[in-house]
């Protein structure tokens, strides 16, 4: 295949996996929202709270995952561009055992961390569960995707098709969430509503397979990896565990300490803000995750200095992006929780408010950089970042949240994010992969979150002498704020030459058909 299709390939799996990965986002982010909200009309935020603890425990013990399938997709970049259908099959072959192995370790500890529940959940849980049999759904739920060909999808996001699974996804949660809805509000009873958790996820899987098999007849499960190969994998899997432990960890620790300390009544209500950020988290992913293949290719293909100037141009799409939501999230945030759960379920704190918005901006203003390492496969060359996060975050969650309640919490995420994850990541990317100095990029990382600073302050002052009674002054609030933003931030940026890099990159997705 010549480089010019394959660039060609590339350009139209990366605009098909946007378009279909958006729409399995907008399900993924709506239905969970309008689940919320009946569970809390219909059963209560405990339920919710309840629910958060479980999948945060369920996160941990999926670790034993190791980050294998982020690892076999990395292998798989140079059979698949080579036609080497022998080796991808061997190493598909030996994902499945792998996956194996991983399910029957999470069933075990699943099994025994059973017997510590209680003293995870401070103060009172629903009395009419029992909330060992509501784990033991979301044991089998998790333990089944590993047993039901999950290690499929690494061979379509291998092929950059991740598209099917997105399409995939998106027609089993759609009947999944209707029928958790009709359930819900007809019988008001938690053990209907989960019991088809497990049952969506082996329907996902085994729908992916025939999909995967029909798309590529000639890949099936044998053969064998050499041991030198097999090595390699495993040691690279070493490191990439650390990366995946820290990402997990942080966030189930935040859950798992809110629930012990201050209850599930609270951690429902503090999840029920995280889940705004997750939602915007989910936008801003299916720009990262559509390219992130791509940039593998590119990395292999291209130059040092082409390489650094795809970053930086990246990193102002993305940073653009995220600083806009920022923007708007300040501004709309506590009006659209009253509308939504009402002043019962709320947090009374300007502050808090502040460190949430905070800490959605920590996290995703390094995501290109994390992609850009990610796809170069550099997951040994900061190890140790992870495990240093990890302990600083659980120390600072455990102390601080008996001073600052959740306060603490989030002030420990921030300032792991801030003040370790950022300046390690950047420094291994800059020496290792774009080998230069990392000063202008500093700069530019710090004119944009000034720009931010001075654009969501504004917007927010502006916005107080707007009252917010209903949906509609919501929706027009969102406007205003999202177009004063654009304003703004166009004025001080368009002289750049990433702006004009993003400009033609937005024409070419509204002009260009896949």
């Amino acid at each position: 295949m010549s480089k010019m299709n394959q660039t060609s390939n590339r350009n139209v799996n990366s605009a098909r996996n946007g378009i279909f990965g958006l729409l399995n986002k907008l399900i993924l982010m709506v239905f969970p929202f309008v689940i919320r909200t009946i569970m809390i009309k219909t059963l209560g935020t405990e339920y919710l709270g309840l629910s958060s603890l479980f999948t945060s425990i369920l996160n941990i013990l999926s670790l034993t995952e190791l980050g294998f399938g982020s690892a076999m997709v990395f292998y798989l970049y140079k059979p698949i561009s080579e036609n080497d259908n022998p080796t991808i099959c061997a190493f598909l072959n030996l994902y499945r055992k792998i996956y194996y192995v991983i399910g029957i370790i999470i069933l075990i500890l699943g099994l025994i961390s059973m017997a510590f529940l209680k003293n995870l959940i401070s103060g009172t849980y629903p009395s009419d569960i029992n909330i060992y049999i509501i784990f033991l759904i979301y044991l089998f739920s998790t333990v089944s995707s590993y047993f039901f060909f999950g290690y499929r999808k690494a061979l379509l996001k291998g092929y950059q098709r991740s598209d099917v699974i997105s399409n995939v996804s998106s027609i089993v949660h759609l009947v999944y969430y209707i029928v958790q809805i009709i359930f819900l509000i007809i019988f008001r009873n938690y053990y209907l509503f989960i019991i088809w958790l497990p049952l969506s996820t082996i329907i996902e899987n085994v729908l992916v397979y025939f999909r995967s098999r029909k798309l590529y007849k000639d890949i099936s499960c044998f053969g064998f990896i050499e041991k030198d190969i097999k090595s390699s994998i495993f040691k690279r899997t070493g490191a990439l565990f650390g990366h995946k432990l820290g990402a997990v960890l942080i966030g189930s620790f935040d859950n798992i300490v809110i629930s012990a300390f201050l209850g599930l009544t609270t951690l429902a209500i503090f999840n029920n803000y995280y889940y705004v950020i997750i939602a915007l988290n989910g936008f801003i992913d299916i720009l990262a995750s559509a390219v992130l293949y791509s940039i593998g290719n590119f990395i292999v293909n291209k130059e040092k200095e082409d390489i650094y100037k795809l970053f930086l141009n990246l990193t102002f799409i993305n940073i653009t992006l995220v600083s806009c939501s920022t923007c708007c999230l300040l501004s709309l945030y506590q009006d659209f929780m009253l509308i939504w759960v009402g002043t019962d379920n709320v947090i009374d704190s300007k502050y808090i408010i502040i460190l949430f918005v905070l800490y959605f901006y920590t996290w995703k203003s390094r995501i290109t950089g994390l992609n850009f390492k990610d796809a170069a496969g550099m997951w040994k060359n900061d190890a140790v970042k992870p495990y240093v996060g990890i302990i600083f975050d659980l120390i600072l969650d455990i102390v601080l949240i008996q001073y600052l309640g959740i306060q603490g919490v989030l002030i420990s995420t921030i300032f792991v994010m801030l003040f370790i994850y950022f300046p390690w990541e950047t420094k291994v990317l800059f020496e290792d992969l774009f080998v230069r100095s990392s000063k202008q990029y500093y700069r530019k990382m710090i004119t944009y979150s000034l720009s931010t600073i001075f654009i969501t302050s504004l917007v927010y002052y502006i916005n107080s002498f707007i009252i917010v009674s209903n949906i509609g002054y919501l929706i027009i609030k969102g406007i205003f704020s999202f177009s004063l933003f654009i304003i703004l931030w166009s004025l001080i940026y368009f002289r750049t030459s990433e702006f004009h890099y993003s400009i033609n990159k937005f024409k070419q997705v509204f002009t260009k058909r896949s």
